[in-house]
């Protein structure tokens, strides 16, 4: 007797099986429509471009510019005494770019900005092989125009990079349940190949497991054979014994980076009831950089009902994907006694982009079969609105970080000099430099407020270290990093300017709260 899906379509004549297959396969004008968002969503990525600048960059390059200097060297129990020298899935790839590239803003910022394009292909290729490519290439739209995305793409956010091994393992999920044989098996293992390189980027890769293993369980339910899934829990037992045997070999300790880890992460600031649903407040009503991920969240909620209504089966894979992960976010407790939660940062929500992004395409995809011209108006009105919103938070950044940026270019110009700043000034001068030990010579940039009480303007106490510096350069005022640093610039009254100084370079760029005084260079005579 025939299958189901041999029956002849009623108006084709064609297979139902071939019918569904058609469905979710691209046609060659929807490969090219996705080529061109890609393009597109790079473009939008380079108009906001912002390079070196947040707050644990100086940390990142040198780690990646040491690994690709000392090579082997790099792996000495000294090394992962700390854990975010674990972080070989950032480093390794970073450290790639700079031996292709040097050292410089963009090659530093490739990782990322290639892990936010390559999401958009994998929401597309995970919406159509789930469902049909129109609700493929609406969830692309969607991740493609994404604020925060748009924004920080071009800077080493390592949410970005985590959230695209995420799709890609749980695209390695989606064709491993429809592929037999040696393809199916592969797909699972390459999947958890995935899960695993992104816990090498950040630790909290591992709130997915719960969701993961749920999907396996549902996998197996509907008739999957439960071969893949075992060669996907028995790769991921694999990569964990590695990881455990690395931590052996190395410190002595098989279990040092959850120690380690453990003993250095954060956790959310105040009491619990205050802590809870800060992140659907900031995805809801914006938080002090805007809506970061726009206003895609305001989609979400009658997105899932329809999909838990109407389309939980062929949806529940990334119901899978969204709802453990959020739980996981707002309640994973860092500490038991007494008990406080994980830390809230903004770009922990990346990782909710790309399966809320597919929610509400198969919402809008259902919408799309009834009224094209309402979708695409939804769609261009979600994307002109989500691009002010990255605009205007690259903005704030380019304003925190730009003075420093131009006071390096300006320094590396002037006769070689020692300089005399605060320590973020003098990591962004060393970074402008190419990490270049060579370079450096004659050039030193030391951190003057090293020791010094932290003020707005420097006590009267210190003025006399002013007097004493000896022929350089002095970099004061400006603004830093705007949300992290601006206690430790050194910002000067004009009357304690030492009398053998000589202004060199003022950058005026307007007051802020993160920049109390324009920067300026000042060279110190004899």
């Amino acid at each position: 007797m025939p299958s189901v899906g041999d029956t002849p379509h009623p108006i084709t004549g064609e297979s139902i099986a071939g019918v569904r297959a058609k469905r979710t396969r691209m046609s060659p004008n929807q490969k090219r429509l996705l080529a061109f968002l890609v393009v597109l969503a790079a473009a939008l990525r380079l108009w906001c471009f912002i390079g070196y600048g947040r707050g644990d960059d100086p940390l990142y390059v040198v780690i990646a510019k040491r690994l690709l200097d000392e090579g082997s060297g790099f792996f000495t129990p000294a090394t992962f005494a700390y854990g975010v020298n674990y972080r070989l899935g950032l480093y390794v790839p970073v450290a790639m770019s700079f031996a292709l590239l040097g050292v410089n803003e963009f090659s530093y910022v490739l990782y990322p900005l290639l892990a936010s394009l390559g999401s958009i292909v994998l929401v597309c290729l995970i919406g159509t092989a789930l469902f049909d490519a129109e609700v493929g290439l609406i969830a692309a739209v969607l991740v493609a125009v994404s604020p925060f995305d748009v924004a920080f793409a071009s800077t080493m956010v390592i949410d970005l990079a985590s959230s695209f091994l995420t799709a890609l393992a749980v695209y390695g999920l989606v064709i491993g349940a429809r592929s037999i044989g040696w393809r199916g098996a592969t797909a699972y293992a390459v999947a958890a190949g995935a899960l695993w390189v992104a816990y090498w980027v950040k630790e909290p890769a591992m709130f997915l497991v719960p969701g993961f293993l749920a999907i396996l369980i549902v996998q197996v339910a509907r008739g999957v054979s439960p071969r893949g899934p075992v060669v996907f829990c028995a790769t991921l037992g694999l990569l964990a014994a590695v990881c455990v045997g690395f931590d052996w070999a190395l410190t002595g300790a098989p279990l040092n980076r959850f120690l380690v880890q453990m003993d250095q992460s954060g956790v959310a600031t105040g009491a619990v009831r205050d802590t809870l649903l800060t992140y659907p407040r900031w995805l809801l009503h914006g938080s002090g950089e805007g809506m970061p991920i726009g206003y895609l969240f305001h989609l979400l909620l009658p997105a899932l009902v329809y999909v838990g209504v109407r389309e939980r089966r062929r949806g529940a894979v990334v119901l899978l994907w969204l709802v453990p992960l959020a739980l996981l976010l707002e309640f994973m407790p860092a500490r038991l006694h007494p008990l406080v939660l994980s830390p809230r940062y903004e770009r922990y929500l990346n990782a909710l982009l790309a399966p809320a992004a597919l929610i509400v395409a198969i919402a809008l995809g259902a919408a799309w079969r009834r009224s094209r011209l309402l979708v695409a108006g939804a769609l261009i009105a979600i994307a002109l609105v989500s691009l002010r919103e990255a605009r205007e938070q690259y903005r704030v950044w380019m304003d925190g970080t730009s003075d420093a940026r131009q006071a390096s270019r300006v320094l590396w110009q002037l006769p070689a000099k020692p300089i005399f700043s605060d320590g973020w000034m003098c990591d962004r001068y060393r970074f402008a430099g190419g990490l270049d030990p060579q370079r450096l010579k004659g050039r030193e940039c030391s951190d003057m407020l090293l020791g010094w009480k932290l003020t707005d303007v420097v006590a009267r106490g210190d003025f006399d270290k002013l007097r004493w510096l000896p022929p350089g350069y002095v970099v004061a005022g400006g603004s830093r990093v705007h949300y992290a640093v601006m206690s430790s610039v050194l910002n000067l009254q004009d009357e304690m300017i030492p009398a053998n100084w000589r202004l060199v370079r003022e950058i005026p760029n307007p007051p802020m709260p993160y920049r109390l005084q324009p920067l300026r260079i000042w060279e110190i005579g004899r």
